[in-house]
């Protein structure tokens, strides 16, 4: 697929199923922007959990949302 596998260490072994539920579910468009992906033009859009695990947020399917890259980097969004 040319995208290299990211290991994430502490998100346990269902992580990368549950990135590819949350994107289909989003129909691959960050939930902020609504900009959707685009693998053509290289745009791939990252799974994040909506309140951050150190802050009490908890890991299931509803907890998490699809976000472009360039609205997390630039603090488009505050996740609680």
């Amino acid at each position: 697929s040319g995208v290299s596998k990211i290991v994430r260490d502490g998100y346990g072994p269902e992580w990368f199923s549950i990135c590819k539920q949350v994107r289909i579910r989003d129909n691959y468009c960050c939930v902020f922007c609504k900009t959707p992906e685009n693998a053509k033009a290289g745009i791939y859009h990252e799974v994040h959990h909506v309140r951050a695990l150190s802050r009490g947020g908890t890991t299931t399917l509803l907890t998490y949302a699809c976000a472009a890259k360039r609205v997390m980097r630039k603090d488009l969004v505050t996740l609680t």
